[in-house]
């Protein structure tokens, strides 16, 4: 069972496990959204460190070349 919270709109308490609930499926979508925009910038960072790894060793290959 739920009861709802005082002065919040989309919040409710379930009497069981005492726990307060978002029931607001704008304040989900937003999650979802947010969530997703994370994942997608580290998924970016991780490409990118890894492309900047890529060209050091290609730098570290030129010089090896060069030296010899």
């Amino acid at each position: 069972m739920h009861l709802r919270v005082e002065n919040h709109v989309g919040l409710v308490r379930d009497t069981n496990s005492n726990a307060i609930l978002n029931t607001s499926d704008k304040d989900y979508d937003e999650y979802i959204k947010l969530k997703s925009k994370a994942l997608s910038e580290k998924e970016k960072i991780a490409n990118l460190e890894s492309e900047v790894s890529e060209l050091k060793d290609m730098v570290k290959l030129l010089l090896e070349k060069l030296d010899k």
